[in-house]
């Protein structure tokens, strides 16, 4: 038989109308699952963190979720939340013990 190649596998985060019930947009960034994600106070951002495989952090835009930022730590997050004073800074706290302040 016909040999497959390897299987590429992406996590996705699907973004819903909850109205209309259909999946809006497909973001792929994370290589492996997704661990937390939140939404700023005004929902101008999006932010997503990969798992202990991946240890990446990405910022999206809450309007049309185009990739802002995205960078990949050394260690892995295990949760993160927005400042709720402040729509641009959240926190993440993860292993080692870690926490980050992003501003």
């Amino acid at each position: 038989g016909k040999k497959e190649g390897p299987i590429i596998q992406r996590c996705e985060i699907r973004i819903w109308k909850v109205s209309s019930g259909k999946c809006t947009k497909i973001l792929t960034f994370h290589s492996h699952a997704v661990v937390s994600m939140s939404f700023s106070k005004d929902d101008r951002f999006l932010v997503s963190a990969g798992d202990y495989h991946d240890n990446s952090l990405a910022v999206w835009s809450g309007g049309d979720f185009a990739l802002l930022a995205s960078s990949h730590l050394p260690w892995p997050v295990h949760e993160l939340c927005w400042d709720p004073f402040t729509a641009y800074e959240f926190t993440t706290v993860g292993a080692g013990p870690s926490i980050c302040f992003w501003l």
